[in-house]
């Protein structure tokens, strides 16, 4: 069902097939995620159709992070620091920018291997040096600290997406 969605996004198709009527309009995925949770109906227009308020999901994602983190012997400013690293990583594509995911660039006698991704096509995720200067520690606290922090917050962006696939699921159910 998020394939629905991924075709909202501007650099994709329309929904409507060659030679033929669709079923499903844009209109009914819209109208469908109302059954998502406000933060994940945030979330999932923030990625697949670039529309949203970037200021709200922020402050709800840096929320979430409080909350699921109190009691928790940590800086809150590292926690809404992490909160937004996680959105940043979980909004931006999944594939290589270099090579727009396909593993190769095009020359002028056919295509070569991308080097940014060597031919994967996919995106490299924050690294421990990365994730080290944007919250102030060292390396070493990142490896055996942060990153779980920060997969904890990327797991439940997971979940937002799994939650509108359930909602496009029942949403556009066709009787």
């Amino acid at each position: 069902m998020l394939n629905l969605l991924a075709k909202l996004t501007a650099k994709t198709c329309s929904l409507t097939p060659i030679g033929g009527k669709s079923e499903t309009t844009w209109e009914d995925v819209i109208l469908a995620m109302p059954r998502a949770s406000r933060h994940a109906q945030l979330f999932i227009f923030a990625k697949y159709c670039g529309i949203g308020s970037d200021k709200e999901l922020l402050k709800l994602a840096k929320r979430e992070a409080r909350k699921r983190f109190q009691g928790e012997k940590m800086d809150e400013l590292q926690i809404e620091t992490l909160a937004a690293l996680a959105l940043g990583e979980s909004l931006s594509p999944g594939h290589c920018k270099k090579c727009n995911g396909s593993g190769q660039l095009p020359i002028k006698n056919g295509f070569i291997t991308c080097s940014a991704c060597e031919g994967t096509g996919r995106g490299k995720d924050i690294s421990d040096r990365q994730l080290a200067n944007a919250l102030g520690v060292s390396a070493k606290r990142v490896k055996y600290f942060w990153r779980a922090k920060l997969n904890e917050i990327l797991a439940e962006y997971q979940g937002y997406e799994m939650e509108a696939d359930e909602s496009l699921k029942k949403g556009l159910r066709r009787d």
